[in-house]
């Protein structure tokens, strides 16, 4: 069921009138008519009654009716904890460096490319010793 529909719906019902609601959520008033025909035909039963003076709901729309903004309220808050989440992820950057390599600027450098992107960083120096054994230590520190 599309969220978009149901909030229409609300609005049109909070308002009385197809007329008013189009305004409001800037469709034409057919488009609104024809929207709330759709999600009636989806739920299977009519959901709004029309007459000269505006619209209400039916006895089923009346039911329906706490179920809907629960609905629409637990849609905005799963929205809004997505945003929130998305705002505080970091992206992870990896550096390995030879001792040949001088790491002084890295992170600067790196900094200034990610702009306002938040951004975990950390470096790694490599040193090889005792090439004939091939063992390899590394030394990381957070920055």
């Amino acid at each position: 069921m599309d969220a978009k529909k149901l909030e229409i719906l609300m609005t049109a019902v909070d308002l009385g009138s197809f007329s008013r609601a189009s305004e409001v959520v800037g469709y034409t008033q057919s488009g609104l008519t024809h929207l709330v025909n759709s999600l009636e035909r989806e739920i299977g039963f009519p959901l709004i009654i029309r007459s000269h003076n505006g619209i209400a709901l039916t006895e089923e729309g009346r039911e329906l009716m706490p179920a809907i903004r629960q609905f629409l309220q637990a849609n905005a808050n799963l929205e809004n904890q997505i945003q929130s989440i998305t705002e505080k992820q970091t992206e992870t950057i990896r550096i390995a460096l030879t001792p040949a390599l001088p790491c002084s600027g890295c992170r600067r450098s790196c900094t200034a490319s990610a702009g306002s992107a938040r951004m975990s960083m950390s470096i790694c120096a490599w040193w090889i010793m005792r090439w004939n054994h091939l063992n390899f230590y590394r030394i990381t520190k957070q920055m």
